[in-house]
């Protein structure tokens, strides 16, 4: 009896020291994160893994990792400026919390649509960035003019106007399958001794200078790079 009330006990203290892997209510002062994950809804059962892994003390400066469901923040609505909802809640994270974000990542991919209702370019999903429209020069053969449909999105945004010391960064996923490959090669990566090949760097940049750069809304130019 006695030995089972210790194995009980014993059992108790582990559960006690595991943390949480999702916010309760995030517009709380008491909360506790320097590691956020921000997820869609259909990619928080994977989206743990990273949150669990973090919590294992991977990072020396991270305390606590945690997650907030996209969909559960109060005010959401995916046709109503998106964007700013997570811009204010970082903001408000920042400013309120007693151990504050220094890492924050969007888990999901992004999308534009026309909204019929004012012809004006908006997220689509499943994780909200900030999209501007931009105009540029296009050369035709015969003359240039100037094109509308060029879209940047952008996270930087989210920071405010670096007031706040943040890192934030995205895993564009698509799909679940897509995150759980992800994660898997971030957790490889960092457990696998450095190698020679970590010495070699390849970078990959367009010519914004030039204007050379091909118009971002040409998904089919990515297919099968």
């Amino acid at each position: 009896m006695i030995r089972f009330a210790g194995l009980f006990l014993f059992t108790l203290s582990a559960a006690l020291n595991v943390i949480s892997t999702d916010l309760v209510d995030f517009y709380s002062e008491a909360n506790r994160c320097d590691y956020l994950v921000i997820t869609p809804r259909i990619f928080s059962d994977v989206s743990k893994e990273l949150v669990n892994y973090r919590n294992q003390n991977t990072l020396d400066d991270v305390e606590e990792a945690h997650q907030i469901i996209l969909e559960d923040l109060p005010g959401y609505n995916l046709q109503e400026a998106p964007d700013s909802l997570i811009r204010n809640a970082l903001q408000w994270a920042w400013e309120k919390w007693t151990v504050k974000p220094r890492y924050v990542v969007l888990i999901g991919d992004d999308s534009a649509r026309i909204a019929p209702e004012d012809s004006i370019y908006k997220s689509h999903g499943p994780m909200p960035t900030h999209i501007t429209g931009r105009f540029r020069m296009v050369d035709v053969g015969n003359g240039e003019f100037y094109k509308d449909s060029v879209l940047e999105y952008g996270d930087y945004w989210y920071k405010m106007d670096d007031t706040n010391t943040f890192a934030i960064g995205r895993i564009p996923c698509e799909n679940s399958q897509q995150l759980s490959l992800y994660i898997d090669k971030v957790i490889r990566y960092e457990r696998t001794e450095a190698g020679l090949w970590r010495n070699r760097v390849l970078f990959f940049a367009d010519d914004s200078v030039k204007e050379t750069y091909p118009d971002l809304l040409g998904h089919e130019l990515l297919v099968g790079a």
